[in-house]
């Protein structure tokens, strides 16, 4: 019984740990060439140098939460593709995507920009303009 708060602050400690692993994964991207994107851009009305690709999962409270956000952008911006990571699970390797909601802005073919977990209308849109 003398160990359980120890044994509780490691699993917290790995707990945090995993996360930070996972946001640099993904970080780590930033100012790469983005991966060949050549099947996505059927769902954009028009070709856009700046292209704003969110990753989402059917199971993902926070994904649920931003689904009207994703759909209003994609509406009025026309750049914005949705991908379903349980339905295309090569194209999220390819962006070396780790966790849901991610969002990845590619600009002139570089990843400009890695957001991972959910964030704001106004964050989204300060990226695409």
């Amino acid at each position: 019984m003398e160990m359980l708060p120890y044994l509780v602050a490691a699993v917290f400690v790995m707990f945090v740990l995993i996360q930070f692993g996972i946001v640099f994964g993904m970080k780590r991207l930033e100012g790469r060439a983005a991966p060949d994107m050549s099947g996505l851009f059927d769902e954009l009305s028009a070709p856009h140098p700046r292209v704003l690709f969110y990753f989402f999962s059917p199971h993902c409270k926070a994904c649920d939460v931003m689904a009207p956000i994703i759909d209003g952008l994609a509406e009025r911006y026309g750049n914005v593709v949705k991908v379903d990571v349980q339905q295309s699970p090569d194209v999220a390797r390819r962006f070396a995507v780790l966790a849901t909601p991610a969002t990845v802005l590619v600009d002139e073919g570089r990843v400009a920009k890695v957001v991972v977990g959910a964030t704001t209308r106004t964050k989204l849109e300060t990226l695409l303009t």
